[in-house]
């Protein structure tokens, strides 16, 4: 389903396969998200450390809950912006992980773009996209609401949000959570 050659989406943005050269980004990447461990360690060296543990529980993690897991780069002028990983189930896009650089976080609408080329993408299959939300990233949460997405289960901690092409068609006031 995916090439290996770069393709151009939204926003100027291009997405391409991950490969053994792009490791150390991918690790800087995942490094640069984390920054609500710095409130649970002090010491840098323990910090890095414990990063680095939870990105192996990560990758651990995605490889025994989806082992058919696609990994992406997204670029921006040749440059690398950030990760989207997705699990392409034949029904439906999971997006398992969608992260960028500090320097275009939260900027240029970045995240909407590459979810709106994934709605567009699946519509001729007919599939579904989801995610989970971490309800620490509410305005994660908003702009998932303004691209169509609906609560299919508030887990507590965070949102599984859900977005279907046959809502387009729906009347424009949707239900909070999905029935």
């Amino acid at each position: 389903m995916f090439g290996k050659k770069a393709v151009k989406i939204g926003n100027g943005i291009s997405v391409r396969p991950s490969k053994s050269g792009d490791k150390q980004f991918l690790k800087n990447l995942y490094h640069s998200t984390r920054n609500d461990l710095s409130f649970a360690v002090k010491d840098e060296e323990e910090l890095s450390l414990m990063i680095e543990q939870q990105r192996t529980a990560q990758i651990t993690g995605y490889g025994t809950t989806s082992p058919n897991a696609y990994e992406f780069i997204l670029e921006k002028s040749s440059e690398k912006i950030g990760r989207l990983m997705i699990d392409w189930t034949g029904t439906e896009i999971r997006i398992l992980d969608i992260s960028f650089i500090a320097a275009v976080r939260d900027k240029g609408g970045f995240g909407s773009a590459v979810i709106a080329s994934l709605q567009q993408a699946v519509k001729a299959n007919n599939a579904a996209i989801s995610m989970h939300i971490l309800k620490v990233y509410v305005t994660d949460f908003v702009m998932c609401q303004n691209l169509g997405f609906r609560v299919k289960e508030d887990k507590g901690y965070g949102w599984h949000m859900l977005w279907s092409p046959n809502w387009e068609s729906e009347n424009s006031k949707k239900p909070f959570i999905v029935t």
